[in-house]
């Protein structure tokens, strides 16, 4: 049974006190009209509409139940109305700020369907990886990973961002693979000087950290990722990055079952008290396609492990 459809012609029939002229305003025919009521009153166990030959009357209970069915249509139609409301009213410059990485792996992909849905809102993208100030560069939105110090803009987590410890097949067959983290400190690793310098290991309710040592150092994930899968070293990636190379098996995940630095993925923008239309579609879009689970972190399920 559809009982919103049922609950809209209901209504209808209740408002034109006629279900011949329900049916017209409906482009249904009269017996579709009197069996979708029917169906109606089945389900709740009650009669709401009293039918004789010549009159329609509502019922106590038809009255009640036409009075809370009218509120929740109406609001529904207002949602609508919205939803539709703001997809016209989304238009004109929308700059974006946010990580090379990120951008170039994860949210660049993305924006030419955006353009598609949106097609007057301008897309302004800054690919940089310092945290610029919103109001002084005429930002919008900043797109940035990690958990922030409290300031007057807005946040809205979009994901997480996990992070493994990985290494090529390569590398491997010619290094054993490391199961502890004293095992870890004999081999070279490739460093992303952008993220920490130490790693951190949960061992129960404790966390325990580890100094990575290698040759190779880089403020890049991807050129980080190269290295790793040209068999340079060991090296911590964040999963945005290292996802489709982990799914095909490019990549070797380590220490799966030792969760690691989970930073949350936001977007930052102007605390304000009705946020426009072109910021609002932006954040829900990436919302739609992030949330709750990272289409990067596939390789997780696919592997039968449940996380990191």
């Amino acid at each position: 049974m559809d009982r919103w459809a049922n609950m809209n012609v209901f209504a209808r029939v209740a408002r034109l006190g006629s279900f011949t002229r329900a049916a017209e305003e409906l482009r249904m025919s009269t017996t579709a009209v009197s069996r979708r009521v029917s169906e109606l009153e089945q389900h709740l166990g009650v009669l709401l509409l009293q039918r004789t030959t010549r009159t329609l009357h509502l019922t106590e209970e038809g009255q009640h139940y036409l009075a809370q069915c009218e509120g929740l249509l109406e609001a529904v139609e207002q949602l609508e109305a919205e939803v539709v409301s703001s997809k016209t009213l989304a238009r004109g410059s929308l700059r974006i700020t946010a990580g090379t990485s990120l951008t170039q792996e994860q949210l660049a992909p993305l924006l030419p369907e955006f353009c598609d849905l949106f097609p007057e809102v301008e897309v302004h993208l800054t690919l940089t990886d310092q945290a610029l100030d919103l109001a002084e560069n005429g930002i919008d939105v900043a797109i940035r990973v990690g958990h922030l110090q409290a300031s007057s803009l807005r946040v809205r987590r979009l994901t997480i961002c996990r992070h493994i410890i990985c290494a090529s097949p390569a590398y491997l067959k010619k290094h054993p693979e490391p199961r502890s983290v004293d095992e870890l400190a004999h081999h070279r690793c490739v460093i992303d000087t952008n993220q920490s310098r130490v790693w951190h290991f949960q061992e129960g309710q404790s966390t325990r950290t580890f100094e990575p040592t290698g040759r190779f150092f880089v403020n890049h994930a991807h050129v980080a990722k190269q290295a790793v899968l040209a068999g340079v070293g060991i090296g911590l990636l964040p999963t945005f990055v290292a996802g489709t190379e982990l799914a095909s098996g490019l990549l070797v995940p380590l220490f799966e079952e030792r969760p690691l630095y989970e930073p949350p993925v936001v977007a930052l923008f102007a605390a304000q008290q009705r946020v426009p239309a072109k910021v609002r579609v932006f954040l829900d879009f990436l919302v739609e396609k992030w949330s709750p689970d990272a289409p990067w972190d596939s390789w997780m399920q696919t592997d039968g492990s449940e996380g990191i």
